[in-house]
């Protein structure tokens, strides 16, 4: 039997990271985190792709004043 690695939704990559799913896409869209895996309307990261719990490698967005 063969095993698949973990997959994670936006709302889980946002706990994973402590972060919000806003944020998510937008550290996606900078290119700091990968992109998904999409089937369909379903959206994906694999757990192996994301930065190690307690060990942030996502830089802090710059926040316009």
């Amino acid at each position: 039997m063969s095993q698949t690695a973990p997959s994670l939704s936006a709302a889980d990559v946002a706990d994973h990271l402590n972060v919000s799913r806003r944020t998510v896409w937008r550290v996606v869209e900078r290119g700091d985190l990968p992109e998904p895996i999409r089937l369909g309307r379903i959206v994906r990261w694999s757990l192996a792709s994301l930065p190690a719990m307690g060990e942030p490698e996502i830089p802090p967005l710059d926040v316009a004043a």
